[in-house]
């Protein structure tokens, strides 16, 4: 599973359903360069992103 597919998959249903908030946890978002590079561009997409962990090297903004 590539960011792009993700983020390309979470557009789509956007579209469809109107909703704009993201849940990414466990599964292949255990693997923290998946993780950090998705919620990355999703939140370029102005995505509201939710995981099971904070990120390292960025900092929290208040929504």
């Amino acid at each position: 599973m590539s960011r792009r597919a993700v983020a390309d998959g979470c557009d789509h249903l956007r579209e469809t359903t109107g909703l704009s908030a993201v849940a990414v946890s466990g599964g292949v978002f255990q693997n923290l360069l998946l993780l950090d590079r998705a919620v990355t561009l999703l939140e370029e997409r102005r995505f509201t992103v939710l995981t099971h962990c904070p990120r390292r090297g960025t900092r929290r903004r208040s929504a």
